[in-house]
C-alpha cells in the first residue's frame, strides 16, 4: 500500500511516500520529493517472484514536477534484477511493468490561494 501526502502549495511543490505491505512486515518511508525528480529506489525486503524470470526486487518510481498551477507527479512500482551482471527493469523483463498507481497533473492554485476558516464551537 502507499501512503502519499502531496504538498503542492509548497515552494518547491513535493511529494511524500511511504510504502507499507503487511504480509512481509514493511513500513518503509520512500522520501519527500520536490519538483524536478525523477528516481527510481529500491524497497527494501520487498521482491516478488515472476514465473521463467525469477525472483524480481521491488523499486517505488516517483516523479514530480510542476507547481500548484500545474503539478504533474506519477507513483509507481518497478521491478528490477541482476542479469549475467547487468541490472534489468521493468518492460525488459515483462510487459506488466511498471505498474503506474497514480499518476496526473491537477491544477490546484485555488487550494493554495484559499484560506480554511476554523469552526465555531458547538454550545452544549
Amino acid at each position: 500500500m502507499f501512503q502519499i501526502t502531496l504538498l503542492p502549495c509548497l515552494n518547491p511543490a513535493s511529494v511524500s511516500l511511504e510504502v507499507t505491505e503487511a504480509y512481509y512486515k514493511i513500513d518503509y518511508l520512500v522520501g519527500n520529493f520536490t519538483a524536478g525528480v525523477n528516481e527510481d529506489i529500491p524497497i527494501p525486503g520487498l521482491s516478488l517472484e515472476i514465473p521463467l524470470v525469477g525472483e524480481v526486487g521491488v523499486n517505488a518510481i516517483v516523479q514530480v514536477d510542476g507547481d500548484a498551477s500545474e503539478f504533474d507527479f506519477n507513483l509507481g512500482l518497478d521491478g528490477c534484477m541482476t542479469i549475467e551482471e547487468k541490472t534489468v527493469c521493468g518492460g525488459d523483463l515483462t510487459r506488466y511493468l511498471p505498474i503506474w498507481v497514480l499518476n496526473g497533473t491537477v491544477a490546484l492554485s485555488d487550494l493554495c490561494s484559499s484560506t480554511v476558516k476554523p469552526m465555531a464551537p458547538k454550545a452544549a
